[in-house]
């Protein structure tokens, strides 16, 4: 038995976010490099989804009251996701790593196995590949490992300031601080209207980061969001995304590049990014600017 015992409570709104972003946000102090998700992750998750899925999250504390561990699971009724399927996610702090083994492991199993599925409701997590106890309980329950599921998690250290890359003749680089009002945000048309309201309830969500390149004529070639922990010197991108109309023509190299300046002029030290482990396209624009492999996150479903 571990000296700390573990306090379980269920949340939901608001408290459900801001508990899990406060982990997030500890985990990431704890290891700059364990854990799947950053507090951005979560902040974005929440900004395209709030209010469409049912959820239930379940938080323990530590001795002081702090959240040390959650089970999130979120049913989507509606939304951007496949409607009917359950996501869920297990986070926990990584000083922690010994009680949550011991107390919060065999709960969060016994939880997962009596979640309904079905060929039209599957359940899904995402796991770290590094992470073999986690992968045995899924499996012992009836998850199976899905590769087409599979993301890279890629990171860098930032050293020195890169160099900008000059866009071609009639673009520019904006930011959501000078959106006119009444303009649609220029993640609206994927994300939904509600969404710019969404993302300035997040607090991590700075506008100056909100990054897109921009026609001469209003429209969006490209954009990019900057999620900055700035307690401990971390970035993170996501969404990123060069419209179809506007690919190979190094806009997203130059953008991501741009993000990279603001990034470091603020402090951070450290920046990640994911994508599909299938995607060749996003792995070679993620390289062209320094990012590297760390390591995958698995998907693992039982349907």
């Amino acid at each position: 038995m571990t000296g700390d015992t573990l306090t379980e409570i269920d949340l939901d709104g608001d408290e459900y976010q801001a508990a899990v972003t406060s982990l997030l946000l500890a985990a990431r102090g704890d290891d700059p490099m364990a854990g799947l998700w950053e507090a951005g992750d979560l902040q974005w998750w929440w900004s395209v989804d709030k209010g469409q899925g049912s959820r239930r999250d379940t938080v323990w504390l530590d001795a002081g009251g702090q959240p040390v561990a959650c089970l999130l699971t979120s049913r989507q009724d509606t939304g951007n996701w496949a409607p009917g399927s359950t996501d869920c996610e297990l986070l926990w702090k990584p000083r922690f790593d010994a009680a949550v083994r011991e107390q919060v492991f065999p709960i969060a199993s016994q939880r997962l196995a009596k979640l309904e599925s079905g060929p039209d409701a599957p359940v899904s997590m995402d796991v770290d590949e590094r992470e073999g106890e986690l992968r045995a309980r899924l499996e012992a329950v009836g998850f199976r490992h899905d590769p087409e599921g599979d993301i890279v998690q890629m990171w860098q250290s930032l050293a020195a300031m890169p160099d900008p890359i000059p866009l071609p003749a009639g673009l520019r680089f904006d930011d959501d601080r000078s959106r006119p009002p009444g303009q649609p945000h220029h993640l609206a048309r994927r994300n939904g209207e509600l969404v710019a309201q969404r993302l300035r309830e997040q607090s991590l969500y700075r506008p100056d980061l909100d990054l897109c390149i921009r026609a001469e004529t209003g429209e969006v070639a490209a954009y990019c969001l900057g999620w900055l922990d700035a307690v401990n010197g971390v970035g993170l991108f996501e969404p990123v995304r060069t419209e179809d109309t506007w690919q190979r023509r190094g806009l997203g190299r130059a953008l991501l590049t741009e993000g990279i300046r603001r990034f470091m002029s603020e402090g951070a030290s450290l920046i990640k990014v994911s994508r599909m482990r299938n995607s060749e396209a996003a792995r070679g624009l993620y390289a062209s600017v320094g990012f590297q492999d760390a390591f995958a996150t698995l998907r693992y479903v039982k349907a």
